[in-house]
């Protein structure tokens, strides 16, 4: 029974893992105010909520909701993070490590890291993301009703495919970027055989990034479908441990 059939127990329930849920997401984001947050949650929770079979509200189970919801947002943050991991490395590579701004309240990152970071979210939300994560919170609610669930039954394998997706995910994206960068230092080390006179300290750097910048604008148009794809994947990972 769902758009607002079940009782108000089971929309307290809810609301209490799409809290969690949303609290450990990068999106909405956290530059959406918190009333905005509450406001999603609850009316999601109102819409999504399943009855259980057998109604067994209790404290401990409302501990477990919030348990539920963190670790399933938990592991579709890591997909966005992969891409921020994979940002870090090509800007390790270009020399753009020590290039940002600090800030005491959160994790320091670097430009590049920040970059892809943000075209990550802006590919998510520009895309089919909202509509795939609609359709995933739907079959959740169905496959695990509030009050239903079975903490760590299964997690291990979830976990482990999350871990190695992560690096996958990351040395992909940041792969033709390297790849450039490794090429223009091949270039730089023959010239500075054959040209002796030429100062690798100016034109190293320079030359670097815009390798770096080259490998970025031709793959760039893959992100996207790679970001979906392994959004997708995370998805069917996180119902097949719950309800599959």
């Amino acid at each position: 029974m769902t758009g607002g059939s079940a009782s108000v127990e089971a929309i307290f329930f809810a609301f209490l893992r799409l809290s969690a849920f949303f609290v450990v997401l990068p999106f909405p984001g956290r530059l959406v105010p918190a009333p905005a947050k509450v406001a999603l949650s609850g009316t999601l929770a109102f819409f999504l909520a399943v009855e259980p079979p057998e109604p067994a509200f209790a404290w401990t189970g409302a501990l477990l909701e919030v348990v539920l919801g963190f670790s399933a947002g938990f592991l579709l943050r890591v997909v966005i993070e992969s891409f921020t991991f994979g940002g870090e490395l090509a800007g390790n590579q270009m020399g753009l490590a020590s290039i940002g701004f600090f800030n005491p309240l959160e994790t320091q990152l670097s430009l590049l890291g920040s970059g892809f970071t943000f075209l990550a979210l802006g590919l998510f939300a520009a895309g089919d993301g909202p509509l795939h994560l609609m359709v995933f919170l739907s079959r959740w609610f169905e496959l695990v009703p509030v009050a239903e669930a079975e903490l760590f039954r299964g997690m291990l394998p979830v976990v482990q495919r999350a871990g190695t997706e992560m690096f996958h995910l990351a040395i992909s994206a940041a792969a033709p970027m390297i790849a450039s960068i490794f090429c223009a230092q091949m270039v730089l080390a023959v010239l500075a055989r054959s040209v002796p006179t030429l100062n690798l300290l100016i034109e190293g750097p320079s030359m670097t990034i815009v390798a770096g910048c080259i490998g970025l604008f031709a793959s760039v148009h893959t992100f996207g479908t790679a970001l979906l794809r392994a959004l997708d994947l995370r998805f069917e990972h996180i119902i097949a441990w719950w309800g599959g």
